[in-house]
């Protein structure tokens, strides 16, 4: 998993990683990348998806 994650530790991009489930009870996350400088949008995003939506309970 480092190679997928190490481009954006490199460049300064921010970013964050969200649990959003479970899948064959085995976690699963989403990870979300802004611009650089943009980490107010990125914690804005996290916030808007976590506040619509059950994780536990909706299914995609």
């Amino acid at each position: 998993m480092l190679a997928n994650t190490c481009p954006i530790g490199v460049t300064g991009h921010p970013a964050l990683s969200m649990p959003t489930g479970l899948t064959d009870d085995l976690p699963v996350g989403l990870m979300l990348v802004g611009g650089q400088f943009e980490d107010a949008t990125v914690l804005r995003v996290a916030h808007e998806l976590a506040s619509r939506f059950d994780w536990e309970e909706d299914e995609f």
